[in-house]
């Protein structure tokens, strides 16, 4: 996991997880448009929490907010912590990741990983509503990424209460909206729909604006 850090050592800090192949550029569009610290973590091809992020977050208060597969990988890391943040708020995405009634069909990902190339990716980056190419990191890196998720896919997911409230966007054609709603009715979770596609960040003002986001519908 690789980790992206702005004003890391404030006592106020933002954790972000981010989708797959995506890199710190996915969230350019928020700035530092808040005085808390931001730390984006992103890379799930191997699936641990750094350990000295771990010890810095100690003592310190922590909004988690977690987009796509980074709903997925939190879950699976942030247990480890012992960490209890005071919001997290998951962006277009499950807890379930791969799944085929409650996340990612395994076909629709499997069919990705199969034909991975740099038309796919332009096209993924079409289908996921990013206009900034430079989010998303290179093919072959999104592809052993892409492969290590599917390594991972039934892993059994931590019964952890991590999340506080979820984002569906009704436009969203890679986590299907359905999926989602399923998923965050089966846990118990609030969550609001809004009129977005698959990546957020163009949509919100600031980083204070997701935190913003309502609990309920």
């Amino acid at each position: 996991m690789k980790v992206y850090a702005i004003n890391p050592h404030r006592e106020e800090i933002i954790v972000c997880f981010l989708g797959c192949g995506m890199n710190e550029q996915a969230v350019a569009p928020l700035g530092e448009s808040t005085s808390k610290g931001i730390i984006v973590l992103y890379d799930y091809t191997t699936l641990s929490f750094p350990p000295d992020l771990e010890e810095d977050l100690r003592g310190k208060k922590v909004w988690l907010i977690a987009w796509s597969m980074g709903v997925w990988a939190a879950i699976h890391t942030w247990y480890h912590t012992g960490i209890t943040p005071l919001q997290a708020i998951a962006l277009m995405g499950t807890p379930f990741g791969i799944h085929k009634n409650y996340g990612i069909p395994p076909s629709w990902f499997l069919a990705t990983l199969r034909t991975c190339s740099d038309p796919v990716r332009e096209e993924f980056l079409v289908r996921a509503g990013i206009t900034n190419s430079e989010a998303m990191r290179p093919t072959e890196e999104w592809k052993q990424e892409l492969k290590a998720l599917w390594n991972y896919r039934e892993k059994p997911k931590p019964e952890l209460a991590l999340f506080t409230h979820a984002v569906i966007g009704k436009n969203d054609i890679i986590f299907p909206p359905e999926a989602q709603d399923r998923a965050w009715s089966k846990e118990g979770i609030p969550y609001v729909v809004w009129d977005l596609p698959h990546y957020p960040f163009n949509f919100f003002t600031s980083w204070e604006d997701i935190l913003d986001v309502p609990h309920e519908r």
